[in-house]
């Protein structure tokens, strides 16, 4: 069925090869397969054209194509040729046709007579039962008015229901129903009988009792103006409601005939309670009271027609009772030319008179059940399958527009065959479906043949929603359209999965085949069908592997970059960027390692939602932990200098301090929610980063101590008292010096405020360990001290509590190593002088405050810390 949607004549020959070259000459007409009756093209091509070359396949189609041209000029010779016999045989064949006409007409008449003859011989009988019809009559009432007395006196309960009426009248019974429920599936109370009055339906219940006996027990009472009844004949069941109960009760009766018979004095009954006939009743005796005559003889003469009317409904409980066949001579040759004409009129494809002609016969036929109505309505349903037949070849073209379909669906509607015309209308688009896919061509480019595929699929799909909604008007019929719709795009998610998903190819190529998909899919939308969640519903197992086979790829993505980067800050256009006003320059990893976070979060843009969002986050988690734990194995592994050391540090506080928090945000807005395992990943990440500034800063106070010596030094076993105008000892200031030039401030993210309190804190614990094995005289106990106060002073911008502490705690135990020292000697030599005062505290700071000026003066630059 062509909508307005085509691809042209795109298509693609096969090659392949059986243990050779393709063979360049064009292969030999099979004339015999050509003209064969179950003759499948592209079968037959299959077959034919995998040996030979494309020239030779050229060859092919201009043979064929020649062929073609030959049959037609055959064929034409041969219009010409058997034109006059052509006309002869016509003529006959009209001529026949004629005679059968006559005949056929002679069988009718004869016919009839048989049946006149026949009724003849029945009316002789019903001659003779004529008498006796009236009294057959009054028995019958009798009956049910003694069955109607019987309900008053021997059913519980009824008497709080119902009081005796002389203007109630019992109709007739249906005996041993069943109350159901409303699935039809389960019995909910047996023995009942339903008894019909001509004013109420009465519901009463056979209970058996320890003797044996029934009990009759009064159940319900449905006025007939108050109900209306749903009939299901197939399960023999009628479903009362009533305007007073919220609840239908559904009754079932095992016997079929009888069933019908009462509902269809049920439906006579509902129907003359609400058209108040009871009001007309009396109408009719004011209007006798008008007229002449006894009153007594008036009111038998309404009595009589009134009982009249209740044998005529009561009757149809007779076993005896048949039916006449009341079609009409007219209707009777009508209905026997019918099958000819409804052949004709297929032949002519004129459906459309087809289908009227079937629903007026359906009409005439719609009537008692006899031998000779079912006779013609078993030739009328061999006519509805031929031509549902060919209505349904006809609606399988692919070639019919939106119109013919839908005539061609309507006609199968009105021929009662919804379920076939649903079958043959998704069929006939499925095929449709698979032959514009069999025509595109794969050159290679995935996302593009994947491009080509969804707008095909998914097009029909949305055509095929709208012809449907515009043809199957019932919306229980819903239900089928939405399975074919989802094994369409089962078709699709199969060829999606083989071939992006399967091949491993760039995940790059699978993201845009995503996106693609979920663009082309919101014109399904339009139509009611929101397929997207249940293709990745469906998808998500193997874009699951194809995202930890993509994350994997990564991971070595970033041991290379590691690998080859040899952590050295080049100030090259290339490394710096401007973050904060400032430039900053990165090692090659880390700008490879920014590289592929900013890829990986393109590729998996697409997915980022609540089917995949725990994969998603897990992908981003694990690239992030392996790149800063494998910085930190390089950092406590492997020996490198400082400046290494301080690179492999700033690259990972730029990845907590700028990579990853940005990141965090970008997947809040694209989630639509917080992702609290990224902000445990960052606490996380943070601790790894504060050890290894413990770590580096330990190791720049071992460089720093290793090329000073500070303790011991000769400097600190001066036996003199220090003069007025002592300043710190060289070693100090080249120490203090060490720090000053040793350039931090080019690792411009990292934070000098944390570094260098951690460096002289590293540098006290360090110098405190040493100062047990040291020996301090008079004079180098004060020379340490006044050291002290001068590197405390210089660097005073970056001195913690902590420092401070460090440093009283290094000085007193000088004091202590002096004193001990000074005890000594004076147990070896009681006649030492050990009576020296020692500067005081204040004496230090201000010879500090004056040696500063002259520091400043002779280091102008010495302002270390700024």
């Amino acid at each position: 069925m062509d909508d307005g949607y085509g691809l042209g004549n795109k298509g693609h020959i096969r090659y392949s090869s059986r243990g050779g070259n393709p063979i360049n000459k064009a292969p030999a007409l099979d004339i015999s397969a050509l003209g064969s009756e179950n003759f499948n093209a592209v079968k037959y091509l299959e077959r034919i054209l995998p040996p030979y070359s494309e020239e030779a396949v050229r060859l092919y189609s201009e043979d064929l194509a020649s062929a073609k041209s030959s049959a037609a000029v055959e064929l034409q010779k041969n219009v010409c040729k058997n034109y006059t016999e052509f006309i002869k045989i016509s003529k006959e064949i009209s001529k026949m046709e004629s005679d059968m006409l006559v005949l056929r007409n002679l069988l009718n008449e004869l016919k009839v007579v048989n049946d006149s003859v026949r009724d003849d011989e029945d009316n002789m009988d019903d001659t003779s039962s004529q008498s006796s019809a009236e009294t057959e009559g009054s028995l019958i009432v009798n009956k049910l008015d003694q069955r109607l007395q019987f309900l008053y006196d021997n059913v519980e309960g009824i008497d709080k229901y119902l009081t005796e009426s002389s203007s109630r009248e019992l109709v007739t019974i249906l005996e041993n129903v069943s109350e159901v429920n409303n699935s039809f599936t389960k019995t909910v109370k047996n023995n009942i009988d339903l008894y019909l009055c001509n004013d109420v339906l009465i519901s009463i219940y056979r209970k058996e009792s320890s003797k044996g006996k029934y009990v009759h027990i009064f159940d319900k009472c449905y006025p007939l103006n108050e109900i209306k009844i749903e009939e299901f004949k197939p399960q023999s069941i009628v479903r009362v409601s009533s305007t007073k109960e919220t609840t239908p009760i559904n009754y079932y009766c095992d016997n079929l005939g009888n069933f019908i018979i009462f509902l269809r004095s049920l439906k006579n009954n509902i129907n003359i309670a609400k058209s108040q006939e009871n009001d007309e009743f009396k109408s009719e005796v004011s209007s006798e009271k008008d007229t002449p005559g006894p009153l007594i003889s008036r009111a038998e003469e309404l009595d009589k027609r009134r009982r009249s009317k209740r044998i005529s409904i009561s009757t149809f409980t007779s076993q005896k009772t048949t039916f006449k066949d009341d079609l009409d001579p007219t209707d009777i040759n009508w209905l026997n030319e019918l099958p000819d004409e409804l052949d004709v009129l297929i032949a002519q494809r004129d459906f459309d008179k087809a289908v009227v002609l079937i629903e007026k016969a359906k009409s005439v036929l719609s009537m008692e059940d006899n031998q000779k109505i079912r006779s013609y309505r078993k030739t009328l349903d061999g006519k509805i399958s031929s031509l549902v037949t060919s209505i349904c070849n006809e609606l399988s073209d692919p070639l019919l527009i939106k119109s013919q379909v839908r005539n061609n669906i309507n006609r199968l509607l009105k021929l009662d065959k919804a379920e076939k015309a649903q079958e043959i209308f998704l069929s006939s688009r499925s095929e449709l479906i698979s032959h514009r896919i069999r025509q595109l061509v794969f050159n290679g480019e995935t996302n593009q043949y994947i491009k080509e595929l969804a707008t095909i699929d998914f097009t029909l799909i949305k055509n095929t929603c709208e012809w449907y909604n515009d043809s199957f008007k019932d919306p229980k019929m819903s239900s089928y359209f939405i399975i074919w719709v989802i094994k369409e795009i089962d078709k699709y998610i199969s060829i999606f999965r083989n071939q992006v998903l399967k091949s491993k190819s760039n995940f790059s190529v699978a993201r845009e085949c995503i996106e693609t998909t979920n663009e082309q899919i919101k014109m399904l939308k339009s139509v009611g069908l929101d397929m997207n969640q249940y293709i990745l519903d469906k998808l998500r197992k193997d874009i699951i592997l194809s995202i930890n086979h993509y994350c994997e790829i990564e991971k070595n993505n970033i041991y290379l970059a590691l690998s080859k980067d040899n952590l050295v800050v080049n100030e090259s256009t290339k490394n710096m960027k401007k973050i904060d006003d400032k430039s900053v320059t990165l090692t090659s990893s880390l700008i490879t390692f920014e590289e592929i976070i900013m890829k990986f979060e393109t590729n998996t843009k697409c997915l980022m939602n609540i089917t995949f969002y725990e994969d998603v986050i897990k992908c981003f988690t694990l690239l992030i932990l392996e790149y800063i734990n494998s910085l930190n194995n390089i950092l406590m592994k492997n020996k490198l200098t400082n400046n290494q050391n301080l690179a492999v540090l700033q690259n990972c506080v730029y990845v907590i301090k700028y990579i990853l928090p940005s990141l965090i945000e970008r997947l809040k807005k694209e989630f639509d929610r917080p992702i609290p395992e990224m902000d445990e990943l960052l606490v996380k990440l943070q601790g790894i980063v504060g050890e290894m500034e413990k770590f580096t800063c330990s190791l720049l106070s071992d460089y720093f101590l290793e090329n000073n010596t500070i303790l011991p030094s000769p400097n600190y076993q001066i036996e003199e008292n220090i003069s007025d105008d002592s300043s710190p000892t060289n070693e100090i200031i080249k120490f203090t010096d060490d720090i000053y030039k040793f350039d931090i401030n080019k690792y411009s993210i990292l934070d000098i405020n944390v570094l260098y309190p951690l460096i002289f804190e590293d540098i006290f614990l360090k110098l405190i360990n040493k100062i047990d094995s040291c020996v301090f005289t008079t004079g180098g106990v004060q020379q340490f001290v006044l050291d002290i106060h001068f590197f405390l002073q210089v660097c005073e911008k970056f001195i913690n509590d902590s420092i401070n502490q460090l440093a009283n705690k290094l000085c007193e135990y000088a004091l202590c190593s002096y004193y001990l020292t000074l005890t000594a000697e004076k147990e070896a030599n009681p006649d030492v002088q050990t009576d020296i005062s020692l500067k005081v505290g204040d004496w230090y700071a201000e010879r500090i405050n004056q040696m500063h000026d002259v520091i400043e003066k002779k280091y102008p630059n010495f302002v270390i810390f700024e």
